[in-house]
């Protein structure tokens, strides 16, 4: 049983290929200029490659991810769609989850000037 579509529907593939070109593109750009784009998310000290290896590591999970949503975006049964997008949710919900731990955890005292 197909159920009929609705014009107020949203499409996951539309929502997917958003997702991955804003992703792709901030990522991109975060990790080719960090110091013009973030100028106060400087590390110095935190590692001795330099100031801004974390930030390129963040801004290549986010590349990653928007790849991710790219390849997601290229499943064409709308059933199939629906769940990539959900999982795709459930993965960011995850991660935000797992950072928030470590966040408090070990990172409070050492980035604690980022915030605020």
């Amino acid at each position: 049983m197909t159920l009929p579509r609705r014009p107020d529907t949203i499409d996951p593939r539309v929502v997917l290929r958003t997702y991955a070109w804003i992703a792709l593109g901030a990522g991109l750009l975060i990790y080719a200029w960090p110091a013009d784009l973030l100028p106060h998310a400087a590390l110095y000290g935190a590692t001795p490659q330099g100031p801004w290896a974390i930030v390129r590591v963040g801004a290549a999970l986010v590349v990653g991810t928007g790849y991710g949503a790219s390849c997601l975006a290229a499943i064409a049964d709308p059933q199939g769609s629906r769940r990539a997008l959900s999982a795709l949710a459930v993965g960011h919900l995850l991660f935000g989850v797992l950072f928030f731990v470590q966040w408090y955890a070990l990172l409070d005292g050492v980035l604690s000037s980022l915030v605020g």
